[in-house]
C-alpha cells in the first residue's frame, strides 16, 4: 500500500511466508517501522536491512527496506518494544534525499514494489535455510560410592575475618565497565541490538512513577544501565539494573552488571551477593567467579577467594587471578594457623596431613584431641570424630568408622557425613538392614543423594531375598 499524507511517504507490507506484519512510514525527518510481535525479538541491523529473530517461533525474518528509506543510520536508530501493544518500533533519521515530501507517487510505488519483491525472496531464502538441529545427548557416568564420600572428607572450621572497605582498584584483572557490559550483552543476546539514543522523550531519565516503565522489558533496562555505565554514571546505571531485575529477577547478565556497579561504588557485600547469584544462575559464566573473587580479595578474605576460583570454569583470566591470589591465601592461612593453639591447632595439623593423603599420620592427631581434650567445644569434637572416621574409611577399618560415626550421630542425628560414612561401612560387614536404614534416612532429607540411592537399590534387593 502507498499513499501520501501531509508530506509523508508511507509504505506498508505484510509477509505471507513469515506471517509477520510490519508498516513503514515517514514522520517528518524520521522513518518509523512498526512490527507486530507477541514477544520482544532480537534485532540485528545493517544499513540496508533489518533482521528479526523471533523468540516465540524460533524463525528469522529479514525486512529489506525500500531504497527511499535508506541508508539506515545504525548509530542513531532507536528500538522500543511495547508488551501492551505487542509492537516493536524502530526509528531512524531520514536521509537528505528522503526528507522532502515532494517525492512522486511513481517513485514511492516503485520503492514499494521493489521492497515487496525483496521481502518475498528473503523470506523464501530464510525459510529454506532454517534446519532443525537435533540436540546432542549428554551422557554422564556416576562416580563410585567411595569416591563420592571422599569429595569432602575433612571437617574444617571456618576462619573468621573482618570485612574491610576497598582501598585500591583491582588492577589489571578488571576491564573497564563499558567493555565488560558490552561483552556480557553480546554473550547473552547473540546479536547486536540497536542502542537507545538520547532523543525527544528519551527514557534515559525516567522516574519510577513514569507510566512508560510499565511497558519496558528487562532488556530495555539492561541497555539503559549499560549506556549509563559507559558514561560512568554509576548511580543511574544501578537504578536501571534494579528496575530490570524487578521485571526479571533471574536475568543473570543484569545481575552481573549490577555486581560490577556495586563493586565500583564500593558496595562490596552487595557486589559479592550479586556475583554469587550469577554463579547460581549461570555456573559456566567465568566472569562471575572472577568478580566474586576480586570482591573477596578486597574484603581481605583471600582463602575464600581461592576456594571460589577453584570452582570456576577453566579460563586464562581465571588462571591469572589464581596466580595472584594464591600467595595471599597461603600467607593468610599460615597466619591463621599460627594464631591457633590447643586442640584447634592439633586439628588443623591433622587436616593438613589428611589433605596430603597421609591418613595414618593424621589419625593420631585426632585421637590426641579426643583423649586429651574431652571438654573441648562440642562442635570441634564432632568434627574431629568425623575426621577420624574419614581416616579409618580410607584405611578400610570399617568397625572404627561405625564407632566414630555412631558417636557423632548420637549427638547430631542429622549429620549427613556421619550417616553416609556409617552406611558405607556397614555394607562390607554385611549389616545390610542397618545400612539400608541409614540409606533411607539420608534419602528422606536428601532425595537426590546419589550414593544413598545406589545403596538402597542394591541392598533393598538383598534384604528382600533374605541375606
Amino acid at each position: 500500500m502507498c499513499r501520501g499524507e501531509q508530506g509523508s511517504a508511507i509504505a506498508a507490507f505484510s509477509s505471507a511466508d513469515s506471517n509477520v506484519k510490519w508498516q513503514l512510514e515517514q514522520r517528518g525527518e524520521s522513518w518509523r517501522l512498526a512490527v507486530e510481535a507477541q514477544a520482544r525479538p532480537n534485532v540485528d541491523l545493517s544499513s540496508t536491512a533489518i533482521k528479526l529473530e523471533l523468540s516465540d517461533a524460533g524463525e528469522t525474518v529479514v525486512l529489506p527496506m525500500p531504497s527511499i528509506a535508506l541508508p539506515i543510520d545504525i548509530t542513531c536508530t532507536s528500538c522500543k518494544y511495547s508488551k501492551k501493544r505487542g509492537e516493536l518500533v524502530l526509528e531512524w533519521p531520514a536521509s537528505k534525499d528522503s526528507k522532502t515530501s515532494q517525492a512522486s507517487k511513481e517513485n514511492v510505488a516503485a520503492a514499494n514494489e521493489q521492497a515487496a519483491e525483496e521481502t518475498q525472496t528473503s523470506a523464501a531464502d530464510d525459510k529454506a535455510s532454517v534446519e532443525a538441529t537435533p540436540a546432542a545427548e549428554i551422557q554422564s557416568t556416576a562416580a563410585d560410592d567411595k569416591a563420592s564420600v571422599e569429595a569432602t572428607p575433612v571437617e574444617e572450621t571456618e576462619s573468621s575475618s573482618t570485612e574491610a572497605p576497598a582501598s585500591e582498584e583491582a588492577g589489571s584483572t578488571e576491564s573497564s565497565g563499558a567493555e565488560e557490559t558490552e561483552s556480557e550483552a553480546a554473550e547473552e543476546a547473540g546479536s547486536i541490538e540497536a542502542p537507545v539514543p538520547e532523543e525527544t522523550g528519551s527514557i534515559d531519565g525516567l522516574k519510577a512513577e513514569d507510566p512508560m516503565i510499565e511497558e519496558m522489558s528487562a532488556e530495555d533496562f539492561k541497555n539503559l544501565g549499560n549506556e549509563a555505565i559507559k558514561k560512568n554514571d554509576l548511580k543511574t546505571a544501578l537504578e536501571h539494573y534494579n528496575n530490570g531485575l524487578r521485571v526479571d529477577p533471574g536475568h543473570a547478565m543484569i545481575l552481573s552488571n549490577r555486581a560490577l556497579c556495586h563493586h565500583k561504588l564500593g558496595n562490596l557485600q552487595d557486589a559479592l551477593e550479586d556475583a554469587q547469584g550469577v554463579i547460581a544462575l549461570k555456573p559456566d559464566f567465568y566472569k562471575a567467579f572472577i568478580r566474586g573473587a576480586m570482591v573477596l580479595r578486597e574484603l581481605k578474605r583471600p582463602q575464600e577467594a581461592m576456594t571460589l576460583l577453584k570452582k570456576a570454569p577453566h579460563n586464562d583470566e581465571v588462571g591469572k587471578l589464581v596466580s595472584e591470589v594464591r600467595p595471599e591465601a597461603e600467607a593468610a592461612e599460615e597466619a591463621r594457623l599460627a594464631s591457633l593453639d590447643g586442640p584447634e591447632k592439633i586439628k588443623e595439623e591433622g587436616n593438613a596431613l589428611f589433605k596430603k593423603g597421609l591418613y595414618e599420620q593424621a589419625m593420631p592427631k585426632y585421637t590426641q584431641i579426643i583423649e586429651k581434650f574431652p571438654e573441648a567445644q562440642p562442635d570441634l569434637l564432632l568434627a574431629v570424630r568425623n575426621n577420624r572416621a574419614a581416616c579409618n574409611h580410607q584405611l578400610s577399618n570399617f568397625h572404627a568408622v561405625i564407632e566414630d560415626s555412631t558417636w557423632v550421630l548420637e549427638r547430631d542425628p542429622e549429620n549427613l557425613k556421619a550417616l553416609v560414612r556409617r552406611m558405607i561401612a556397614l555394607e562390607p560387614l554385611e549389616k545390610y538392614e542397618r545400612a539400608l536404614e541409614d540409606a533411607r534416612h539420608i534419602l528422606r532429607h536428601c532425595p537426590g543423594h546419589e550414593v544413598a540411592n545406589k545403596v538402597q537399590h542394591r541392598l533393598g534387593r538383598l534384604v528382600r531375598q533374605g541375606y
